[in-house]
């Protein structure tokens, strides 16, 4: 049962032509995240923006990776959670990526990142023991050039989110990208 105050992970995905989309918001059941939550939420979203800023051909999939963790390591050493950013695993427990394509050749692990490859990027802190659970995904396209963010338009930020949990409720078509 959700309650006023608690927030929710919702991780939702769709396929269209065979091609899947995969992505995860954070809402307040309320319609605003309380003070601790939105101290929660912003590390999250400075991960996820930062790790999607790196993303372009030739990069080191890792090397996202660990620009993510080291942000949450460094945000949950500020919440007072963590003593040492590399004990971030204790909020953060699973990876920041996986690939998204109609066919995926059995690849588990990203590597050096190629212009054509889809990928998510979604970092997340749980900490159980506040109930306060906090994830952002995004679908990301490496470009020739660099990345485009295929989920751009759906709300992320808090303002954008409590703005939107104003309303009738929550309309997703509205921020579906147009064919070209």
């Amino acid at each position: 049962m959700m309650e006023a105050g608690d927030v929710v992970v919702v991780d939702m995905g769709a396929t269209w032509k065979h091609y899947p989309a995969d992505i995860t918001r954070t809402y307040p059941v309320s319609g605003k995240f309380s003070p601790r939550q939105r101290a929660v939420y912003e590390i999250v979203l400075a991960a996820n923006e930062a790790a999607i800023a790196m993303v372009a051909p030739g990069v080191d999939y890792q090397e996202i990776s660990q620009k993510a963790a080291d942000i949450i390591g460094e945000g949950l050493v500020n919440l007072g959670k963590i003593e040492d950013k590399s004990e971030f695993r204790k909020y953060y427990f699973h990876g920041l990526s996986h690939h998204l394509g109609a066919r995926v050749g059995g690849r588990t692990e990203l590597g050096r990142l190629e212009p054509g490859m889809v990928l998510t990027i979604e970092p997340g802190i749980y900490i159980r023991e506040e109930g306060i659970g906090v994830r952002i995904e995004d679908d990301v396209l490496v470009t020739e050039t660099g990345h485009e963010v295929l989920s751009r338009q759906v709300p992320k930020t808090i303002s954008d989110i409590e703005k939107a949990m104003k309303g009738k409720g929550l309309d997703y078509t509205a921020y579906l990208l147009q064919e070209k």
